[in-house]
């Protein structure tokens, strides 16, 4: 309306259509002092506003009291804006809390990474120790495997040795038994059959001597082979075994030598009696034939060991070719895996620096991060 229109009307009324009212104009008269603050005033078209008001008192030359000036500043916008701020300050609040947690835990993360690579890598370091040791360690067990392998392989040329000699003694006892036979049937030559058949007995005690050396070499060589199998440990074991057998086969070898020693001597002895004593030549000549096929048992039976033990020989050569070649793999094996253990200490190294690097990371965003929260809360605006 008209300026004039409103001459005399009390503030509160002019400006908030209430007469008992109190406005800051009125303080400021009341207290003859500037009076300031913020007020929330509703437009006549209803929009909601909010204004700064500053009001001062003025007086005449005389100091008497004559009003009041009153100034209203629209800080809506203003106001407004400085919300928002405040809000997306308690936004950036709330995600520079959540990112130190974040930052708090990767570090966390990081030095426990870092403990754990560091036990990683001493780990990777005492496996390759051990690794060193086991391959070295299967070194000398393929040395011991070969050195058995070759033994064994002199331990099967020893029992063809063996076998072979069993079977001429076994042909010589045929042979004896044939001539006694004739012996018998030719009652009037015994004196010479029986010379020859001293001749002949004396011949298979040499060989019984042969057969002895050869059982005693073999019970040596089971022997030396069940100390090689000792020194290769749980690998050898089998071979322990075989090796057992085969000096207990000597063992009967030597036994049967025995008894056809005890049988030539049975037979020389016979030849001597029925060379003194003619008259009772049948009676020795029966009793040489038993004892020339018992000794002819004996023989056959050391012939069969002397083909088994010399099947097992070879079976144990055999086997510790195969041994060989596998602790041969092993040691490949082995190389491979230290190989490997190198590579992986070389990247546990690596990945211990890039540890390092995202615990200095994340440091550095604990940094920003806090001076960004000093800087972030809430300001009053003037």
């Amino acid at each position: 309306g008209r300026p004039e229109s409103y001459t005399g009307l009390r503030s509160g009324k002019f400006f908030w259509n209430d007469e008992a009212r109190e406005t800051l104009s009125d303080k400021a008269i009341k207290a003859r002092a500037p009076q300031a603050g913020e007020l929330e005033w509703i437009s006549p078209a209803g929009t909601r506003r909010l204004v700064a008001v500053t009001t001062t008192p003025f007086f005449d030359m005389d100091g008497n009291l004559l009003g009041s000036i009153t100034f209203w500043r629209d800080v809506t916008e203003r106001r407004d804006q400085q919300r928002r701020i405040e809000e997306q300050n308690a936004v950036i609040a709330q995600a520079a809390e959540r990112a130190d947690g974040i930052a708090h835990h990767l570090a966390g993360a990081s030095e426990h990474l870092l403990d754990r690579i560091d036990e990683t890598t001493r780990g990777t370091d005492h496996q390759r120790g051990r690794i060193q040791e086991t391959a070295t360690a299967v070194e000398e067990m393929n040395a011991s495997v070969l050195e058995v392998a070759r033994n064994a392989s002199d331990a099967a040329r020893n029992a063809e040795l063996t076998k072979q000699s069993a079977m001429n003694g076994q042909q010589v006892t045929a042979e004896s038994v044939n001539a006694i036979m004739k012996v018998r049937e030719q009652a009037r030559k015994m004196s010479e059959s029986l010379h020859k058949l001293g001749e002949q007995a004396q011949g298979v005690g040499r060989i019984m001597n042969l057969i002895t050396d050869i059982a005693d070499q073999t019970n040596l060589l089971a022997l030396n082979a069940a100390i090689e199998a000792a020194r290769a440990g749980e690998a050898g074991r089998g071979f322990a075994v075989v090796a057992d057998e085969v000096r207990k086969l000597a063992e009967k070898t030597m036994d049967a030598t025995k008894e056809v020693h005890a049988a030539v001597s049975g037979i020389q002895e016979s030849a001597g009696v029925n060379i003194r004593l003619m008259e009772s030549a049948g009676k020795e000549v029966e009793l040489g034939a038993d004892l020339v096929k018992n000794a002819g048992d004996a023989l056959a039976a050391i012939v069969k060991v002397s083909v088994e033990t010399a099947d097992m020989v070879r079976s144990i050569a055999t086997a510790a070719e195969q041994q060989s070649a596998a602790s041969e793999e092993i040691t490949q094996a082995v190389d491979a895996v230290n190989t490997i253990a190198g590579q992986t200490a070389q990247a546990m190294g690596e990945l211990a620096g890039t540890s390092r690097e995202v615990a200095d990371v994340a440091a550095e965003l604990r940094e920003v991060i806090g001076s960004m929260s000093s800087g972030s809360g809430p300001k009053s605006l003037a």
